[in-house]
């Protein structure tokens, strides 16, 4: 039986989106500007959306785009 989202703790949610931010899953405009020491470069919008799927709130949009 699947475990339910909300019996996922932040931690272990929070180690699963670390490990799959790389360059490869970067947004490709942003890639040039991915480091090793920020990873999150150009993961702003999914990790958005999984963390939102995880615990709801709002999902706000900037009309930022700093790396392009």
């Amino acid at each position: 039986m699947p475990i339910p989202k909300s019996a996922v703790e932040r931690s272990t949610l929070e180690e699963s989106i670390r490990e799959a931010w790389s360059i490869d899953t970067c947004y490709p405009a942003s890639r040039k500007h991915w480091t090793p020491e920020n990873p999150a470069i150009g993961h702003c919008a999914v990790t958005a959306l999984v963390v939102h799927s995880f615990y709801g709130g709002s999902v706000c949009e900037t009309g930022q785009d700093l790396y392009r």
